[in-house]
């Protein structure tokens, strides 16, 4: 059987697709994998500088997603996983409002191998190496609290790419062992 591979989501230099903008005194922890997220009403993200796409990036590091790009993810994860989509709207006064929902991990996934892993210092990761026992049977996950850091299968990447998700971002392999 072919082992699977993993993948880390990089946003492109230069893209053509915006930013979403967080109102006005926003935390810029918003949306930290492993801690509640507290969601404010009539609380409204602005696309800045450029277009939609199916996974937008924003000004507090938080990610979000298209009802599509959402749909296509729920396929590849169980019922009972720690993540949750909020829906929140997002204003633009150019291309017209839009509901995208934060990709919200409501854990960290203990997957690196630390042991294998490149570090700058004990404590600073630079190249990480999964560990594939851990990560076999999943297909999108975080290894940090920091919201912006999200993985992939080989699987779900062939899909993204198929249907044209990946805009704006490109995929780096993460070595398993």
């Amino acid at each position: 059987m072919k082992k699977k591979k993993f993948f880390n989501l990089l946003l492109k230099a230069y893209s053509k697709y915006g930013v979403l903008i967080a109102p006005e005194g926003t935390d810029s922890t918003f949306g930290q994998n492993g801690y509640p997220v507290q969601m404010p009403s009539e609380f409204n993200f602005v696309l800045t500088n450029g277009e939609y796409a199916p996974i937008m990036v924003s000004n507090v590091r938080a990610k979000f997603v298209s009802e599509q790009m959402k749909l296509l993810i729920e396929q590849y994860i169980p019922e009972d996983y720690p993540l949750e989509f909020i829906a929140t709207d997002v204003k633009s006064e150019l291309l017209g409002n839009r509901l995208y929902y934060l990709v919200h991990f409501t854990t960290v996934f203990d997957v690196i191998d630390l042991e294998h892993s490149r570090k700058f210092s004990p404590t600073n990761i630079t190249i990480p190496v999964l560990c594939y026992e851990k990560v076999k049977d999943l297909d999108f996950f975080t290894t940090t609290a920091r919201s912006e850091g999200m993985i992939v299968s080989d699987a779900l990447m062939k899909e993204m790419k198929k249907k044209h998700f990946e805009v704006g971002f490109e995929f780096v392999e993460w070595k398993s062992i």
